[in-house]
């Protein structure tokens, strides 16, 4: 009986990730009235919110955790250069394109230090790859980089829609799949921490 509602628990946590997704798309419409996906749309903003929580999750895991640091400064500098990209429209106010140098100093720091211990770097991927937190990890990237980019591209929705709805469309979809994904790496990132903390 025990498993069944270990089962539906797992169920419940994961059925409230479309719930979030659809509630945040939803309030920026109806209660914000937003005609489109915004910078400074709740969407948008559950996106970095959800990207830094990862990132500190990672961090702290880097710093704490005996186990699993290089991998942890490498996944953390992933994260930290999708948070930096994510606000691309601060960086824009200094200069337009600036955030690509930001996200580079940050991804070469963090690839440097990753691979100081580069044996440990390989074989703590070897072990990651064997986690369960991994495949919800690869989900959600597919989701964030190649699913919200193909079914929210507006080619595709020209097809079936008149040109203004087919670009509100394909913003509604790109970002609230990209939201999923981020919440799927962000429940990724907690698994991890539970599994990898239980270890220590």
């Amino acid at each position: 009986m025990f498993v069944f509602l270990k089962l539906l628990k797992i169920f419940l946590i994961y059925a409230m990730l479309p719930i979030i997704v659809i509630s945040c798309i939803y309030i920026d419409f109806k209660l914000f009235k937003f005609d489109h996906i915004g910078e400074l749309s709740l969407t948008e903003i559950s996106q970095e919110i959800t990207v830094f929580i990862i990132c500190v999750i990672y961090f702290l895991l880097a710093k704490y955790s005996r186990n699993f640091n290089s991998l942890s400064i490498l996944i953390f500098g992933f994260f930290a250069t999708i948070l930096v990209r994510e606000f691309d429209y601060v960086f824009d106010m200094m200069h337009h394109g600036s955030w690509v140098f930001s996200a580079l100093m940050v991804a070469i720091i963090c690839i440097f230090f990753a691979c100081k211990s580069f044996k440990i770097l390989v074989k703590e991927l070897d072990e990651y790859i064997k986690t369960q937190s991994f495949y919800l990890m690869l989900c959600g990237i597919v989701c964030v980089f190649v699913f919200s980019r193909v079914f929210g591209s507006t080619k595709f929705w020209d097809e079936f829609l008149l040109l203004s709805d087919a670009k509100m469309v394909k913003n509604i979809v790109q970002e609230g799949i990209e939201l999923f994904g981020y919440l799927l790496c962000l429940m990724s990132s907690f698994l991890f921490k539970i599994e990898k903390f239980s270890q220590n």
